[in-house]
């Protein structure tokens, strides 16, 4: 049986991402009429719902990107950062984010190819944020690293992913203090040691999706918010800090064996990309 999966947003649209209400129910394939309450819940902006196929695969992209082995490498490139003597070494700020932004309102900056997808498309983020302390008398500064990661599926129906850029914006943690110049500074030493670890952070992309995703040919990549799960899901979630990637094998006949497909509340597919996902 397919699974119906419904997301009630607290923001204006879903591609804002944020916090979230959720229900999953059984469907028995066909039209129908499905109802469950959402009691005691913030005002909803928007909804969106999926009706999910149940050969579908899913894994939490938070999971992944928080192994020891991923916070790790994160500390070693912050310890690693040149010496400032008015700007202490930047210090993750809780556990990695992973979240979507329209590609519209990417910074591309350290964008390889801005014409890469159109403006209404959802691109998939991974987040770290950071603080770095000061000398006193100057505010303490706060940032995140923000990773435009695209996956797709190739000619062949593989799982794919790819690094489209990055942005790192840092701002004052007290605006009354001065920060001397130090946010450009630290914001553009960021971004430069993104240019330079990025063909690492691509090669841990591409095997933990092959770990997930294996040589199988597939009909659908598409990315939800929350988790992934259907059963022993939070009610409630956040966007802003989970999304979870969902593949869809293809049938015998080659084709999707999604079922009955989106329902509404769904941005269009770009007619260059096919394969493109409700939320990626």
């Amino acid at each position: 049986m397919s699974t119906l999966s419904v997301y009630a947003f607290e923001r204006k649209s879903f591609q804002q991402a944020g916090p979230f209400r959720q229900i999953h129910g059984k469907t028995n394939g066909g039209p129908g009429l499905y109802w469950e309450g959402m009691w005691d819940i913030p005002p909803a902006h928007a909804v969106f719902a999926y009706v999910r196929a149940d050969t579908e695969i899913a894994e939490s992209l938070s999971e992944v990107v928080n192994t020891d082995s991923v916070l790790k490498f994160v500390e070693q490139q912050f310890e690693d950062a040149p010496k400032n003597p008015h700007v202490d070494h930047p210090v993750r700020k809780g556990p990695i984010r992973t979240s979507y932004q329209a590609w519209g309102d990417v910074d591309k900056t350290h964008v390889a190819d801005p014409g890469a997808h159109q403006d209404s498309e959802l691109i998939d983020t991974i987040n770290i944020d950071f603080h770095c302390n000061t000398s006193p008398g100057m505010t303490a500064l706060d940032g995140t690293i923000i990773l435009y990661v695209y996956y797709y599926l190739d000619g062949d129906g593989k799982a794919q992913v790819r690094i489209e850029g990055w942005s790192t914006p840092v701002w004052d943690e007290t605006p009354l203090l001065a920060d001397f110049g130090a946010a450009g500074k630290v914001s553009d030493q960021m971004a430069k040691t993104l240019g330079d670890v990025q063909p690492l952070i691509q090669v841990f992309l591409e095997s933990a999706l092959r770990s997930f995703a294996g040589d199988k040919a597939y009909g659908e990549v598409y990315t939800l918010p929350g988790t992934g799960a259907t059963v022993g899901a939070p009610f409630a979630d956040d966007a802003d800090q989970n999304v979870a990637l969902c593949l869809v094998p293809r049938s015998p006949t080659g084709q999707s064996s999604h079922g009955w497909g989106p329902i509404r509340f769904r941005l269009p597919e770009p007619p260059s990309m096919p394969n493109s996902p409700p939320i990626s």
